[in-house]
């Protein structure tokens, strides 16, 4: 029968055959760290990149809005809109008594005609600009 220490040197034999103990391991095993840390600070790099890009895309929309805030809402904007808002203030208490009857009555019309020219207007729109671009083509 064999001896206890015999298996086990046997089984550590077989084990540590399979491991590599030739000259320049070290540097084997450190140049692959070194591959496998670049590739993940590639991986980072890139991820942090597109990260970045969104952000800008956003900031960039964001100053867009804003632009077109500030180039919309001015003094003379909100002049015209106090303005029309009095203009309707007046015209409808003086017209108020006399349109309720017309209102109930035609209520259905003036707004399926609203609701058709709403839904037609993006089509009007695409044909006025394939005429514009046309006539100056």
């Amino acid at each position: 029968m064999t001896s206890p220490s015999h298996s086990l040197a046997a089984r550590l034999q077989a084990v540590l055959d399979e491991l590599d103990t030739s000259p320049g391991f070290d540097e084997r095993v450190m140049a692959r760290v070194r591959m496998e840390s670049d590739t993940l600070g590639a991986q980072e790099a890139a991820h942090a990149r597109e990260i970045e890009l969104q952000r800008h895309a956003a900031a960039k929309r964001r100053q867009s809005w804003l632009r077109w805030l500030q180039r919309a809402v001015t003094l003379d904007t909100i002049g015209v809109v106090v303005l029309a808002g009095l203009l309707v203030r007046t015209v409808g208490t003086a017209i108020a008594p006399q349109a309720a009857g017309f209102l109930r009555v035609n209520a259905p019309l003036i707004l399926t005609a609203g609701g058709a020219v709403l839904a037609l207007s993006p089509l009007a729109i695409q044909l006025a600009r394939t005429r514009f671009s046309a006539a100056f083509a």
